[in-house]
């Protein structure tokens, strides 16, 4: 529940909206909205008399809509840090969470990077066992493979095509046909 109070008309006591152009109440609402995404609820929270009525009225206001898509856009992740993002994920490696001790003679996890670092959003888990912590990174080859797809690195299909070169021979009546691989590759050919 928030912690923002609002009077009944949703003023700051004389009438008059607050700061950024929504009364309190309608603040409140705002916050609530966009963590609990149930209109009512938020009006429920912020204190108005009739909860249906108001989120509806408040939803379809063009400034209360405007600072919920302000809001949602700052929250947003746009394509570069998607990509980003990806990319850290296809290089990142356990071992960098890894560090010897002071004395060199054993391996400790570094928590303070996995924890409060930059590259914590790399860990997809940590799980605990006999033998100490077990650090998991996000599959490197399942974010190489979304990066090669929008990059355009496996053309028209994803999948990769094999050349087939099929001649029919016609003797006397006889047809033959034989089949065989473009490439030694392609045929398991080993010679």
């Amino acid at each position: 529940m928030s912690q923002m109070t609002a009077n009944e008309n949703g003023t700051n006591g004389n009438g008059n909206r607050k700061g950024n152009g929504l009364t309190l109440k309608q603040k409140v609402w705002l916050e609530e909205y966009l963590r609990c995404w149930n209109g009512a609820e938020a009006a429920r929270i912020a204190g108005y008399a009739h909860p249906r009525q108001a989120a509806y009225a408040n939803i379809t206001k063009d400034y209360i809509l405007q600072k919920i898509k302000e809001r949602l856009a700052s929250k947003t992740m746009l394509a570069d840090e998607v990509l980003m993002r990806l990319s850290e994920q296809a290089r990142a490696s356990a071992g960098q969470f890894f560090q010897y001790s002071e004395d060199g003679k054993s391996v400790v996890v570094d928590w303070e990077s996995i924890l409060n670092g930059e590259h914590s959003h790399l860990v997809k888990s940590i799980t605990f066992g006999r033998e100490g912590p077990k650090i998991e990174v996000y599959d490197a080859q399942h974010a190489l493979a979304h990066l090669a797809k929008y990059y355009g690195l496996f053309g028209e299909s994803d999948k990769l095509g094999v050349e087939v070169e099929v001649n029919i021979v016609c003797h006397e009546g006889n047809v033959q046909h034989t089949t065989s691989p473009a490439s030694p590759e392609a045929s398991g050919d080993q010679t």
